[in-house]
């Protein structure tokens, strides 16, 4: 999961969650399981949905979207999914993979506009399978990563995505560090969680693809499947139904913080809800078709006979 900006425990209050179940299952013992758990959990709110047989069955909602408040969570309140979404930018990138645009060992320095290379290894490449198996040698500089979120202010990050990865990964930039922002090990070489590798993946949708992010995925994914209220950016969304973020104080309890953003959105910014999320869940169950249509082929490479 993204880390959270010091000092603060964000989502652990708000939680969304999908689960696969039997399509027998006596949805009133999970309504009531969830209930009781809640809030012994001291959860100020969350969503259930849950799938049977590649379909959904259920789904519930619980608590507040703001912590001492009567404002009821409903099934189309907001949840900001955190590292949750990194699998939704991954259809992004395999549908680019589907449309002949890219193939997954492609070096990414084909397809950008500025080069990005470890300066231990400069002469590796880094390619698209890398960046989505966190194997691509990049690292997260949390020095960086902590000082962007928008808080306490809130509201969607100032910095553009694009200028933001070349200021991170080109020397000179704001943000270069050939230190923190590199591995030693070679590129392909070792597992090392990145967070900025799916920001990076974010910036070569847009270049492939000639669209916005944004665009592009509500256009090729949500669309689709139907996910209408499914978000990358607080000025998208037209309504005010989204959970709040929490801070958790010692000894005080939870304090409520301002809807907030940061400029490495494609890796953890969608606002969605449990039902049009479940509709990811489907797509992978249901090896890549949704309602008999089959929407990318990664099945092809992850289904193999």
């Amino acid at each position: 999961m993204k880390k959270t900006p010091a000092p603060i425990v964000l989502i652990i209050f708000m939680l969304l969650c999908v689960f696969e179940v039997n399509a027998q299952t006596d949805h009133q013992k999970i309504v009531k399981y969830f209930s009781k758990h809640y809030e012994k959990a001291k959860i100020v709110g969350m969503q259930v949905a849950s799938i049977g047989n590649g379909e959904l069955v259920w789904h519930g909602s619980f608590g507040v979207k703001e912590y001492n408040t009567t404002d009821s969570i409903n099934d189309s309140t907001l949840f900001m999914m955190a590292s949750c979404t990194k699998p939704v930018t991954s259809l992004g990138i395999m549908k680019l993979y589907d449309q002949g645009k890219l193939d997954l060992d492609d070096d990414i320095n084909n397809y950008l506009p500025f080069r990005i290379s470890n300066p231990n290894y400069p002469q590796e490449k880094i390619t698209f399978r890398m960046l989505l198996a966190h194997t691509s040698s990049l690292r997260d500089n949390w020095v960086v990563y902590d000082s962007l979120y928008t808080l306490p202010e809130g509201g969607d990050s100032p910095l553009e995505l694009q200028q933001f990865i070349r200021d991170y990964f080109t020397e000179g930039g704001e943000f270069y560090s050939s230190t923190e922002n590199f591995a030693v090990e070679k590129p392909g070489r070792s597992y090392k969680y990145c967070n900025m590798g799916y920001a990076l993946l974010g910036v070569l949708l847009e270049q492939i693809s000639g669209m916005s992010f944004s665009e592009y995925m509500h256009k090729e994914i949500f669309q689709p499947l139907q996910m209408n209220n499914s978000y990358w950016f607080l000025k998208e969304i037209p309504h005010k139904n989204i959970a709040h973020p929490h801070e958790v104080l010692p000894e005080i309890g939870p304090r409520v913080l301002n809807h907030y953003g940061f400029p490495s959105f494609s890796d953890g910014q969608l606002r969605t809800t449990a039902t049009d999320y479940a509709q990811i869940l489907k797509l992978m169950i249901n090896r890549g078709k949704v309602n008999e249509t089959t929407l990318t082929l990664f099945s092809q490479l992850y289904y193999k006979p």
